[in-house]
């Protein structure tokens, strides 16, 4: 994604069920995934813990994302797009590239009242826009 590269490093790539499921399964609050435009590869790897654990997904959603690809991959598990503002948490809506909002949290359903509290705390708002 860079237009100029110093030196190219070869990592060991392993999905998070895998690493997970060997760390014993243990709960899981947050996953924060930043992998600038691959994050939908990323849950491919980690459907087992994030539909068992029930972590609040936070990542980033850039121009070049596959937002269909995130959607598909989080929709039927059960989890919302909530856009994270600086001044407020856009919830619901189909899941794009807000220049407000690179950061997105997909939050399990029944997990968005304790969001809405959380921002509360912080002053700021939840707006569901929902249907």
């Amino acid at each position: 994604f860079k237009e100029a590269v110093a030196e190219v490093l070869e990592v060991e790539v392993r999905a998070l069920d895998d690493v997970w499921r060997e760390a014993g399964s243990p709960p899981l609050g947050v996953v924060k995934i930043d992998t600038e435009g691959t994050e939908h590869l990323v849950l491919r790897g980690a459907k087992a813990c994030v539909g068992a654990a029930r972590p609040v997904v936070v990542c980033e959603v850039l121009p070049r994302a596959a937002v269909g690809d995130l959607e598909a991959t989080l929709s039927p598990l059960g989890y919302l797009d909530v856009r994270l503002r600086p001044d407020a948490l856009l919830l619901g809506g189909a899941v794009e590239f807000d220049p407000d909002a690179w950061n997105h949290a997909y939050v399990p359903e029944e997990k968005v009242a304790a969001l809405a509290g959380a921002a509360r705390a912080v002053g700021l708002v939840l707006r569901d826009r929902r249907a």
